[in-house]
């Protein structure tokens, strides 16, 4: 069972691995990982929000909504809000 965690630019896949997911980034033919490379190029509290809610996907499984969603059988979307990240200097949630 993969979970999607589907940005503005690409995917973020989770493979279910007994108790947790194992993460993986969505990879081209050239090599480039450009979830990974969007991801680097946000805001540090964006970031911050968006690994943690990956990795409550990651290790809480299973899980539904707000942090997770079925898409379709055996694919789920990772969901993460970051409208507070510039509130927040640290990067967490209140």
């Amino acid at each position: 069972m993969d979970i999607v965690a589907r940005t503005k630019k690409d995917t973020v896949v989770v493979k279910e691995d007994d108790m947790h997911m194992e993460v993986r980034f969505y990879r081209m033919d050239s090599g480039n990982e450009p979830v990974r490379e969007w991801l680097k190029g946000l805001p540090r509290q964006e970031r911050k929000i968006i690994d943690s809610d990956i990795k409550t996907v990651q290790y809480g499984w299973p899980l539904g909504m707000p942090v997770v969603r079925k898409l379709e059988p055996g694919l789920w979307e990772s969901r993460s809000c970051t409208c507070d990240a510039a509130q927040d200097p640290r990067g967490e949630r209140q």
